[in-house]
């Protein structure tokens, strides 16, 4: 931009304003081509990406939501013991199958091995949520104490599966899926989509504890549970 300088005349600093304005123009028209551009030629990138994140946040808000509320069943149901356990069965789940399941993950179709991963972790959250379900509610309360303490094992181990698939699904997500993604588009930056992986990552880390709050307070725990 040309600078004003007091010993121009009038004509002459209609002039120069005239060329600074025409230059703004082209440089605003110049940004806005290079973006038009830009999304007509990664039109297939951005749709899967923003597929992808939409998918992740779905998964990791879910994942995250029953994580928090299995920790205050356990804590209503059995008290601090049940949840020391439970970390206790959930850090040996992840140690010995993580590396199981993600060798075979490495051996089969890439969609194959997603559906397959969501399956077990989907089924292992439905049965662990049931068990809690006939635990907390007052009509299907099992009535010896060993019931009880059989039901939250199973409860756990269950819960402990669904960790397993959901740390498998965010590998998947994070590691595999938005490289292949990345790899096909001209000018796409893998640095710049795990930034917003993490950005929706940590978003749902913080959401989780205000829906399970508003659901908590709205609803029994039984109720919860389904």
């Amino acid at each position: 931009m040309l600078p004003n300088n007091p010993i121009f005349t009038p004509t002459q600093q209609k002039m120069r304003t005239a060329l600074n304005l025409q230059q703004n123009t082209g440089l605003r028209m110049g940004r806005s081509q290079r973006i038009s551009t830009y999304l007509k030629e990664n039109k297939t990138f951005l749709r899967s990406a923003s597929a992808l994140n939409v998918a992740f946040l779905i998964s990791a808000l879910g994942d995250r939501l029953w994580m928090f509320a299995i920790g205050l069943f356990l804590h209503q149901l059995g008290g601090i013991s049940w949840i020391a356990i439970h970390q206790l069965l959930d850090s040996l789940a992840k140690l010995v199958l993580t590396p199981v399941l993600g060798s075979m993950l490495d051996k089969t179709n890439r969609n194959r091995g997603m559906q397959a991963v969501l399956f077990v972790n989907n089924v292992a959250i439905s049965l662990s949520a049931l068990i809690f379900f006939f635990n907390l509610s007052e009509t299907y309360r099992p009535a010896s104490n060993w019931m009880k303490t059989l039901y939250l094992l199973f409860a756990i181990l269950f819960g402990s599966v669904s960790r397993v698939a959901s740390e498998a699904q965010k590998t998947a997500f994070t590691k595999d899926w938005i490289v292949v993604v990345i790899a096909k588009t001209k000018g796409a930056r893998l640095s710049t989509q795990n930034a917003a992986m993490t950005v929706i990552d940590q978003t749902s880390s913080f959401l989780t504890p205000l829906i399970a709050g508003v659901m908590l307070d709205s609803m029994s725990r039984s109720m919860c549970c389904l």
